[in-house]
């Protein structure tokens, strides 16, 4: 391992410790994705859940992207989670004077000093540094307008989100063919902090061959102007099928290619969902497959693909662990 690496590894357990700690004082963070789940990913993703008023009622996910230099060029930070501040702007941009190259970020400036900065930021808004500046004024001239719309901003996504995932238990409760790996008791008022809403982990159980018996996993992320933008898909269980391609992506489902041309509000994860299940069991309708070998061996040989993906399915899909 470079030494690079191990920085990196090392940064990645003091993140970790930060969601451990029972002292009320330090900043509560929870890392949710790091190269250790991707050796490939230069990402690092994780929720900061603020002390102060109104941003105490939800938890960001927060992205930090580490580049080829790390750790002799600062990393790049951004929000994921929308957030209605002074110094984010509207595609999730932060600033912060620690990462600064010139000025404050060393070589041995610590991932854990960089969340505690933009945690203790968001709760100590810096005025005359905003992004914003009409922000900014509203926050020092008219604060309870600023705090309704801050209140607004996570509400309305992290509710859509709630609703969105509550319809998927109630399709899918009768054969269980998704749902959802986590559940979220949005009755509560922790269900933010203690979920990840803007990636959600998914169960698909198809019920036709040649997947039967098997459990795939697969996440939806969210981008930061969901659902405006289109969502993405990817397995975490391989899959034998002409529509999953070897990383586990899937983007060529119909609803997910013609997502900008519905209104907002028509569509729903359940959508998604019974797409999926569609086209995986119905290949006679793929027109645009990630992998058109597969579905080649599927129309000229389709014993030879059944036994193939039965066989897949048998060694890489196994029920989950309850």
């Amino acid at each position: 391992m470079s030494g690079a690496n191990r920085r990196i590894m090392a940064e990645i357990t003091r993140l970790q410790a930060l969601g451990t700690s029972n002292d009320p004082s330090s900043v509560k963070y929870i890392l949710d994705k790091s190269p250790l789940d991707d050796a490939q990913s230069n990402l690092i993703l994780g929720r900061i859940l603020p002390k102060s008023n109104p941003y105490n009622q939800a938890a960001f996910q927060v992205e930090v992207k580490l580049p080829a230099e790390y750790p002799f060029k600062a990393p790049e930070v951004r929000f994921i989670t929308p957030i209605y501040h002074p110094n984010v702007d509207d595609k999730g941009k932060i600033c912060v004077d620690l990462l600064n190259q010139s000025e404050t970020y060393k070589p041995t400036t610590p991932l854990t000093d960089v969340i505690k900065a933009i945690a203790n930021l968001i709760d100590s808004p810096n005025i005359e540094h905003a992004l914003n500046a009409e922000i900014a004024a509203e926050y020092t001239q008219n604060k309870s307008a600023f705090d309704r719309k801050a209140l607004d901003m996570m509400a309305s996504k992290h509710i859509r989100l709630l609703k969105d995932l509550a319809r998927i238990d109630e399709t899918f409760q009768s054969n269980r063919l998704f749902y959802i790996k986590k559940k979220i008791d949005a009755t509560t008022n922790d269900a933010i902090h203690d979920t990840d809403l803007t990636h959600p982990i998914l169960i698909y159980k198809p019920e036709q061959s040649p997947y039967v018996g098997g459990e795939f996993e697969f996440e939806i992320s969210l981008p930061l102007d969901y659902p405006s933008t289109t969502p993405r898909v990817k397995f975490r269980t391989p899959i034998y099928s002409p529509i999953v391609d070897e990383s586990g992506a899937l983007s060529c489902l119909p609803i997910l290619q013609r997502w900008q041309t519905y209104p907002i509000n028509s569509i729903q994860f359940r959508d998604i969902l019974t797409e999926i299940d569609y086209y995986i069991t119905h290949l006679e309708d793929v027109d645009e497959p990630h992998r058109p070998a597969l579905l080649d061996e599927w129309k000229t040989d389709p014993v030879a693909f059944t036994k193939a993906a039965e066989q897949h399915t048998k060694e890489l899909a196994k029920p989950q662990k309850r």
